[in-house]
């Protein structure tokens, strides 16, 4: 048990407190506030409503919206002063059949007197059947060195399409963002990762039937080929 002994000055309201030589000072922390009053605001996100099972519904309906929230927080709930003028978060559905539901959301922010918005982007895919959240990592064998060869892909689709960019290109990560369309796996990289604010979201289409050879038995994809 630790012994704390306080000493009192003669101001009744400046208390120190000795612990193992080390002594506490009672004081108050400064605080500021953030008031978000933007002049346009609109946040749209999907949610399912016709799932039999309520369990596996609200299952996804709160991936989603963890989704959506954690995206929002990330931008916009920040620890500072900052005069938003508008706030849009929306929504791109890049596959849903099958069982396999994967969605891109992006958030765009504009503050007062910037020279121009930016967007912020994140991405979800769930097996509308189960509830699971894919990782990335969850798509492919472990046993087989895939980001290898993901990078020789990703370098080939940059060189043929001529993509300028601002950063030396680092290759996919083991947490790598990104989402599914019926026919391609997109991977993707934040605005100014390596592209200039003009080019938008860079991503990168990669064929199913180029990584098919590649994939885990139970990755999403297998049910999209």
């Amino acid at each position: 048990m630790v012994y704390i002994c306080p000493y009192f000055s003669r101001k009744m309201d400046d208390i120190e407190y000795r612990n193992s030589n080390k002594y506490y000072v009672n004081e108050s922390i400064i605080l500021k506030e953030q008031k978000l009053s933007p002049q346009k605001f609109n946040i749209k996100y999907p949610y399912i409503s016709n799932l039999d099972n309520d369990i596996i519904k609200s299952k996804i309906n709160e991936s989603i919206v963890n989704e959506v929230s954690d995206l929002f927080k990330s931008q916009v709930l920040i620890p500072e002063q900052v005069d938003f003028n508008e706030i849009f978060g929306t929504y791109e559905i890049g596959v849903n059949k099958n069982n396999i539901l994967s969605v891109l959301f992006s958030l765009y922010t504009y503050v007062n007197r910037a020279a121009h918005g930016i967007t912020q982007y994140s991405s979800i895919t769930i097996n509308t059947k189960t509830g699971e959240v894919y990782k990335f990592d969850e798509l492919f064998n472990s046993k087989v060195y895939y980001t290898e060869f993901l990078n020789r892909i990703a370098n080939q689709y940059i060189k043929e399409n001529n993509i300028h960019l601002i950063n030396p290109y680092g290759g996919v990560r083991p947490n790598q963002e990104y989402y599914l369309t019926e026919d391609n796996l997109i991977i993707y990289y934040q605005v100014y990762e390596y592209t200039p604010y003009y080019y938008g979201l860079f991503k990168i289409e990669i064929p199913y039937n180029e990584i098919k050879n590649l994939l885990s038995p139970t990755s999403p994809i297998n049910k999209l080929l």
